[in-house]
């Protein structure tokens, strides 16, 4: 299994552990010239841009991995996104990430915030 297939794989598993708590998914691999978002999902009247991330060892925070300007390019995309989905204006907005340890998921609710 190449690395785009097990970032697929993690990223499924990250769908499936959110679907089980209520989301639901809005888009998948959302893409923009500024950056992509892995998923983005929605619960009631909150829409959630998430980062999956595939960590080797599990001692590492996953928001550890995402650095400032990764976060940065997130933050851009879902401007982006929110400019194009205005049935989702009145939402509130958050940011989360997703680690995945082999089956251990450990979501991390408003990883990082951005006024948008």
């Amino acid at each position: 299994m190449n690395t785009r297939e097990k970032g697929k794989n993690k990223e499924e598993m990250a769908e499936r552990f959110l679907k089980k708590r209520g989301y639901k998914v809005v888009d998948r691999n959302y893409q923009k010239k500024v950056g992509e978002i892995d998923l983005i999902v929605k619960k009631d009247r909150t829409l959630v841009f998430v980062e999956v991330r595939s960590l080797k060892k599990g001692h590492i925070d996953p928001i550890e991995t995402v650095n400032a300007k990764k976060r940065e390019r997130i933050i851009k995309t879902a401007r982006l996104f929110l400019a194009e989905h205005e049935e989702f204006e009145d939402y509130d907005v958050r940011f989360d990430v997703v680690g995945i340890f082999g089956n251990k998921i450990n979501h991390i609710e408003n990883a990082f915030w951005e006024g948008i």
